[in-house]
């Protein structure tokens, strides 16, 4: 038997600070962007009649979106969409990894 699962969570956050103190300073705004992307593999084989064989993997990756985005420039949206889907087949980078492989 072979399983495969995955998990996106994309988080999404913005900032806006303001000077009380002078209103003419401009302060720019914090955007805060991250898709994290859990996978679990799982491989059961019979041996035999008495010996079976298990495998299992699990793996956080974080894939890093570019800024932020301004639905006005249709040709950015284009850009920074293809940029997003290039790390997502690159499978993001790992932030954490376990196995575990077990005989009963």
């Amino acid at each position: 038997m072979v399983s495969v699962n995955a998990n996106i969570n994309r988080n999404y956050s913005a900032v806006e600070y303001r000077n009380i103190d002078n209103q003419a300073v401009f302060l720019t705004p914090s955007y805060q962007k991250e898709f994290m992307w859990q996978r679990n593999y799982e491989v059961r084989y019979k041996l035999s009649q008495n010996l079976k064989f298990s495998l299992s993997a699990h793996t956080e990756a974080q894939v890093d979106p570019d800024g932020r985005l301004d639905n006005t420039d249709l040709e950015e949206v284009q850009r920074k969409r293809d940029t997003l889907f290039m790390k997502i087949f690159d499978w993001g980078h790992n932030t954490d990894y376990r196995q575990n492989m077990k005989f009963d």
